[in-house]
């Protein structure tokens, strides 16, 4: 069900030996199960401390476009898709009254336009302008580790794949982020949840799993090693 609502592509190895979505997916559930267990977390508590984790073990991937990137980028789309409707509603409303000025119609047209053109971007495009909009909504609300989730979306997604946000760098600046949201939700687990969800990605893509060629390097900046 969590990967039918994650959108995890079927499959089992990509390119180079690279994990697939469904299993950083099990292994941050795992994760997540686990902490909330040793936490001694029950109910909605231990539902976050899951979520947390299932999301940390995804995250590093958030620089390319995989599931965790179509997920966080679908209300752009469904948005998108209403307003393209609401417009061409208003147009032929418009069309059978006269009541309707001429500079209405040409503003309605450029904001068509300007839809049509915004179908055509990247994805990692819309994912850079949802994490502007997390980030406004967190700092909204005064939950500053919303606004450095959104920070660390808007960065990934302009990094190359398997660069930042699979090394250390990366890790440390999720963990930060979880550390923040352990005090901003009062729940101490978050930051283990998120550490070791994010850790385990990190684990399944470097050469430690039989088969993945490519590993990731951890050190970045500097390129070596490989692991």
């Amino acid at each position: 069900m969590v990967s039918h609502l994650l959108d995890i592509p079927k499959g089992t190895k990509g390119a180079g030996g690279r994990m697939n979505g469904k299993a950083h997916l099990a292994v941050g559930l795992a994760t997540g199960i686990g902490v909330s267990y040793f936490s001694q977390s029950t109910g909605a508590e231990a539902v976050v401390i899951t979520s947390v984790a299932t999301i940390a073990s995804l995250a590093p991937d958030l620089d390319t476009a995989g599931s965790l990137t179509h997920r966080l980028t679908k209300p752009f789309r469904v948005v998108n898709r209403i307003a393209f409707m609401l417009l061409l509603s208003i147009f032929f409303v418009s069309y059978l009254s006269t009541e309707v000025s001429s500079e209405m119609l040409i503003g309605g047209i450029g904001v068509l336009l300007t839809l049509l053109l915004l179908k055509r971007i990247t994805i990692k495009f819309q994912l850079f302008i949802m994490a502007m909009v997390i980030g406004i909504i967190g700092y909204h609300y005064g939950y500053y580790s919303i606004v450095l989730f959104a920070l660390y979306v808007g960065v990934a997604s302009l990094l190359p794949h398997r660069s930042y946000t699979h090394s250390l760098i990366g890790l440390v600046c999720f963990s930060y982020i979880t550390y923040q949201a352990s005090i901003d939700f009062g729940m101490e687990p978050l930051f283990l949840a998120g550490f070791l969800g994010y850790l385990s990605h990190l684990l399944l893509d470097s050469r430690c799993i039989p088969g993945n060629r490519r590993g990731i390097k951890i050190l970045l900046p500097f390129r070596r090693p490989i692991v």
